[in-house]
């Protein structure tokens, strides 16, 4: 299968387009936050990146973590596919602040990221 002409310049543009919306974001988290931690803002970069090429998924398909101006992250996802399966707030919780060490956003010791079951529970309660 080959893509017609129209088409290559119609995902240029989308691609295009993205890429400069994932630019004004991260010129929107630097100037909410200036004195971010390197590391923390390294992996959000990353995370962006990551989000832009997997284009296929949307954003409700993979675990969204939305970076506010009170250092918070939001699971909505995370805490659908919990409460489907009949997983514990706290089991939700660990769950999540093990992904998080693991990809890089947070590391040991940091409380500014810290997941609780609260967390989950007034999420779930957006639901």
């Amino acid at each position: 299968m080959v893509i017609g002409g129209v088409n290559v310049i119609a995902t240029e543009k989308k691609r295009k387009g993205k890429k400069k919306q994932m630019e004004d974001k991260r010129i929107k988290r630097k100037m909410v936050k200036p004195d971010a931690d390197s590391a923390h803002s390294q992996s959000m970069e990353l995370l962006d990146i990551n989000i832009m090429f997997l284009s296929t998924y949307t954003e409700t398909d993979v675990i969204t973590l939305e970076y506010q101006s009170q250092n918070r992250l939001d699971f909505p996802t995370l805490t659908r596919k919990c409460y489907r399966y009949g997983i514990s707030d706290g089991d939700a919780a660990s769950f999540a602040s093990f992904v998080l060490q693991d990809i890089g956003i947070t590391h040991e010791g940091e409380t500014s990221h810290v997941v609780d079951h609260n967390k989950i529970r007034r999420q779930r309660k957006k639901l």
